[in-house]
C-alpha cells in the first residue's frame, strides 16, 4: 500500500515460516544448532519450543532485514535432557505460527554419525587376484539401559510450610541404606550444621525448629539443606495429636527446570515453596487463574518472575486452589507445594495438612496403576495434570478419556476396594487424596501422595515408619505395593516372602500385562522390601493413620532411566551372500 508518493507503508500481516528447523542426529557433548526463518508485519518475536514448551535458556541470535526475520537456536555441551521435538513459533500483534516439528536425537559415540538406512558405495580394482571385495554390516539398536537415577542420594534441598499446630512435632526422617552414612542437616535460616551418624538399614529423627516452618509470602532463608557421605533417603514430617504430614524429599539429580504441580481446594491456603540451589536462578510461575502478589495481577498471560540465590526459597501463599500451576527455571531447582489445611473433599470435615515434593516434567510417566488405599471406605480421588499441551488420559476402568492442555486437570473418583490403568499419551501428573474423617468415620484425616508411574517402579526399596508414631498412636502403616502378577510371588519383607496377602489384579491395554496390588502392614522401625530377582520393579506408597484425626502418606522410592546408547551386530557380505 502506498501514501503520498514519498512513504512506503506495509498493512499488518500474520507472521508466515519460510524455513523451518530441520531434524538431526547429534553425539553427547557437542554443540546443536537450527534455524528458522520467516516474515512478519509488524516485526515478529520469537521463542524456541521444547516439546511443545518455551525454552527458557539457551544462545540465541536473531537477524531482522526488511521484515524478515531469522533465528538461530544454539545449545553448546548438548546432554540426553536436550532429545526432544524442537520448533519455532512466531508472533506479532495479528497473530502466531509455529514451524514444523524438528526431532532432536542424541547419541553417545562416533558411531551415530555414520549409521543409517540406505547406503551407495563401489569397490576399487584389486591387485591380486585372489583378492575379494566384501563389507562389513553392522545392525545398531538403542539400549534399553544406560543411565538410572533413584530417589535416594547424598543431598537434598526442601523446606517446611506451617503445620498451623503450635505444638506439632516438626523433622526430617533420615535413613540410611546398606551402608552407615555420615550426614549434615544445614538450616539456612538460623545458619547452624549439625552433624549426624546413621547405622546402616536404621534412621534418626532430626527435629527442626517450628520457626524454621515458612509462613510469609515471599524470598524465603527458610530452607534445609542435607547432605551424606552414603546414600540415604530423607521424609519431611508434621506430627502431633491432631494432624500428621509427610513427604519423600528428593535428591538433586531428581531436580529439573519445569513443573506442574498439584494442591486441593483449599480451606485456608494453598501455598509453595520453590528452593534454587545455584546462583542466577530465574524462575518463572504461570497461575491457572489471575493471582495476586505484590500488588500485582499474573495469571498464563503474565508470568510471575523471581530471581534466587543459592540456598533461597520462594514462598506463595493464596486462598485459592494453585493445582495446574506451571513453573519454569533455568537452573534445576526444588519444588514443594500442597495446602495448610484443605477438606477433601471440600464439604467434607476436618482439614489436614497436605504436602509433596514435585517431580520435574521430564521425569513424569505415561502409565498408572491407581488403587484405593485400603482401610478406608469412602473411596479416593484423583487429580491428573497434564505436564504437556494436547494430552489424552485415558481412564480404563470408566472408558473415559479427556484432553487437556498443559497445565489443565481432571477429577475423578474410584470406589473403595477398586483399581483402575490409567494412560496418558504424554508424560502426566497423578496425585490420590484420600478423604477425611467424615467420609467414612474412621476418625482418619485426608492426606496427599503422588502416585507412582509404571516407568517410576523401583526395586530393593527401604521403608520408614518413626517411633515418633507411636507417641500419637499413628497406626496402622501401610505400604501399597505394585507389581506384575506374575512376579508378586517373589517379592518378600525383610527376608521372608510375602504370605497371606489378598492381591488385586489389575488390567492394562495389554491383556497379557496384569499387575497386582495390595496394601500390606508394616511395623515401626526400618522394614526392607525386596525380591528374588534384584531386577524386578515395583511401586511403593507409604500411608497410614489414627483414630484422632490423623492422615499421612507418601510415595516410596522411584527411579528412572534414560535410554541412549547402541549396540551392534556384525555380519560379513562378499560374493553377494551374507557369511
Amino acid at each position: 500500500m502506498y501514501g503520498d508518493g514519498h512513504t512506503k507503508l506495509r498493512l499488518a500481516e500474520y507472521p508466515r515460516i519460510i524455513q523451518h528447523p530441520k531434524s538431526v542426529n547429534i553425539i553427547y557433548g557437542k554443540t546443536l544448532t537450527l534455524q528458522c526463518n520467516g516474515t512478519s508485519s509488524p516485526i515478529a518475536n520469537v521463542t524456541w519450543l521444547k516439546d511443545g514448551n518455551p525454552l527458557t535458556s539457551y544462545d540465541d541470535m536473531k537477524l531482522i532485514l526488511n521484515f524478515y526475520v531469522y533465528s538461530r537456536l544454539t545449545i553448546s555441551n548438548i546432554t540426553t535432557q536436550d532429545e526432544g521435538l524442537y520448533q519455532c513459533r512466531y508472533d506479532n500483534i495479528i497473530g502466531s505460527i509455529t514451524s514444523e516439528v524438528a526431532t532432536v536425537t542424541i547419541y553417545d559415540s562416533e558411531t551415530a554419525q555414520s549409521i543409517g538406512r540406505e547406503f551407495h558405495f563401489g569397490y576399487l580394482d584389486t591387485i591380486r587376484s585372489a583378492a575379494i571385495p566384501f563389507a562389513v554390516i553392522t545392525a545398531l539398536s538403542k539400549s534399553t539401559d544406560t543411565k538410572t537415577i533413584r530417589s535416594i542420594g547424598r543431598e537434598f534441598y526442601f523446606g517446611l510450610f506451617s503445620s498451623g499446630s503450635a505444638g506439632a512435632t516438626v523433622a526430617a526422617i533420615v535413613t540410611a541404606l546398606d551402608k552407615s552414612a555420615a550426614i549434615t542437616v544445614r538450616n539456612n535460616y538460623f545458619n547452624t550444621a549439625t552433624q549426624y551418624n546413621v547405622s546402616s538399614y536404621s534412621s534418626t529423627t532430626v527435629k527442626l525448629k517450628a520457626t524454621s516452618e515458612n509462613r510469609v509470602t515471599g524470598i524465603a532463608s527458610k530452607t534445609i539443606h542435607i547432605t551424606s557421605d552414603e546414600d540415604i533417603t530423607v521424609t519431611s514430617l508434621q506430627a502431633s495429636s491432631t494432624l500428621a504430614s509427610s513427604c519423600h524429599i528428593l535428591p538433586v539429580q531428581f531436580y529439573g527446570k519445569e513443573y506442574v504441580i498439584a494442591t486441593y481446594t483449599p480451606l485456608i491456603y494453598g501455598h509453595m515453596l520453590i528452593i534454587s540451589k545455584d546462583a542466577n536462578t530465574q524462575v518463572e510461575i504461570s497461575f491457572p487463574s489471575n493471582t495476586n502478589y505484590g500488588g500485582q495481577t499474573y495469571s498464563r498471560n503474565r508470568n510471575l518472575t523471581i530471581n534466587l540465590l543459592p540456598n533461597q526459597g520462594f514462598f506463595f501463599q493464596i486462598a485459592q486452589d494453585l493445582t495446574g500451576t506451571i513453573i519454569y527455571s533455568n537452573k534445576d531447582i526444588s519444588v514443594l507445594a500442597g495446602n495448610l489445611c484443605a477438606n477433601v473433599p471440600t464439604s467434607n470435615r476436618y482439614c489436614e495438612p497436605l504436602q509433596e515434593h514435585y517431580i520435574p516434567s521430564k521425569y513424569l510417566g505415561q502409565n498408572y496403576i491407581l488403587s484405593t488405599f485400603t482401610g478406608r471406605a469412602a473411596g479416593d480421588i484423583y487429580r491428573i495434570v497434564a505436564a504437556y499441551d494436547n494430552t489424552t488420559v485415558r481412564l480404563q476402568s470408566a472408558s473415559s478419556n479427556y484432553n487437556l492442555s498443559r497445565g489443565e486437570f481432571t477429577q475423578f473418583e474410584l470406589a473403595s476396594g477398586t483399581d483402575s490403568f490409567l494412560t496418558c499419551d504424554k508424560p502426566c501428573l497423578v496425585v490420590q487424596f484420600a478423604k477425611g474423617t467424615n467420609a467414612d468415620l474412621k476418625g482418619a484425616d485426608p492426606f496427599m501422595t503422588i502416585v507412582p508411574a509404571i516407568e517410576q517402579y523401583s526395586n530393593n526399596l527401604v521403608i520408614t515408619v518413626p517411633s515418633l508414631f507411636t507417641i500419637y498412636n499413628i497406626n496402622p502403616n501401610y505400604v501399597l505395593i505394585t507389581i506384575q502378577d506374575k512376579y508378586k510371588d517373589g517379592l518378600m519383607l525383610n527376608g521372608k516372602v510375602l504370605q497371606g496377602i489378598s492381591w488385586r489384579q489389575v488390567t492394562t491395554n495389554d491383556v497379557s500385562n496384569v499387575y497386582s496390588t495390595a496394601s500390606i502392614n508394616i511395623s515401626i522401625g526400618t522394614s526392607r522390601l525386596t525380591h528374588n530377582d534384584s531386577s524386578m520393579t515395583y511401586g511403593a506408597i507409604q500411608y497410614g493413620w489414627a483414630s484422632g484425626s490423623i492422615g499421612y502418606g507418601s510415595f516410596g522410592d522411584i527411579q528412572w532411566s534414560t535410554m541412549f546408547s547402541c549396540k551392534s551386530i556384525e555380519f560379513t557380505v562378499y560374493d553377494n551372500r551374507i557369511h
